[in-house]
């Protein structure tokens, strides 16, 4: 299930793809291997919730946003893509230190401080870095924990007296385990925290004629 949920965002580097029957050859898939076929699948579509991201952010007035990714390599391939639509002066990426040296990191985060307009993140943008605050958050892949959850709202958390209000958006697939998760994560911040917030569900777009759910799916 997790596999279908996260797509491109996580899902290449789980160890999944070690089990012997995911590299077996299948007559289903023309003799190629389930590993095989999925990769092709990437190619052809990127996840989902990349494109939710930039309809988003295109469609949102704000000073600053930041969007927070799982993976390093859908938070790369993200930035690339809003800077190509943006330029590069509006997108600065940030992501952990096996991927980004000390110095990388403090140019990413100089570049969204002074010149940039969004931020795409991994969790290190979660751990205590001095980014500045933004009007907007996007969760491409909401929070697993509830440390996460009030790590992340520390970054739009307006001044006492401040009327602005900052808005994030938590990306949930249709038909998955995710909303129970997203519902069940908050519910502890709440607990552990006293931390309460309003939560709007909406649909921001179908899922395609050809495109399943996993509910679906498994009830065939």
């Amino acid at each position: 299930m997790r596999l279908v949920e996260d797509g491109a965002s996580s899902v290449q580097g789980y160890g999944t793809w070690r089990f012997r029957d995911l590299r077996n050859r299948r007559k289903s898939l023309d003799g190629e291997t389930i590993y095989h076929a999925y990769q092709e699948a990437l190619n052809e579509r990127a996840n989902h919730k990349l494109d939710a991201a930039v309809r988003i952010l295109g469609r949102e007035v704000y000073r600053k946003a930041i969007v927070y990714v799982e993976s390093v390599e859908a938070a790369k391939g993200l930035a690339t893509r809003l800077q190509r639509q943006y330029g590069l002066e509006e997108v600065a990426s940030l992501v952990g230190k096996g991927d980004m040296s000390m110095d990388q990191q403090a140019s990413a985060l100089l570049h969204f401080r002074e010149q940039a307009r969004i931020l795409v993140c991994t969790s290190v943008g979660e751990e205590g870095l001095d980014i500045p605050s933004a009007d907007i958050e996007v969760w491409v892949d909401p929070p697993s924990n509830p440390r996460k959850w009030i790590q992340r709202f520390g970054r739009i958390l307006r001044q006492p007296g401040d009327k602005k209000l900052a808005k994030t958006y938590a990306l949930v697939s249709i038909g998955t385990h995710e909303r129970g998760r997203l519902f069940n994560v908050k519910k502890k911040v709440e607990r552990t925290y006293g931390f309460t917030q309003n939560l709007e569900m909406r649909t921001t777009k179908p899922l395609p004629r050809e495109q399943r759910s996993m509910a679906d799916y498994l009830r065939r």
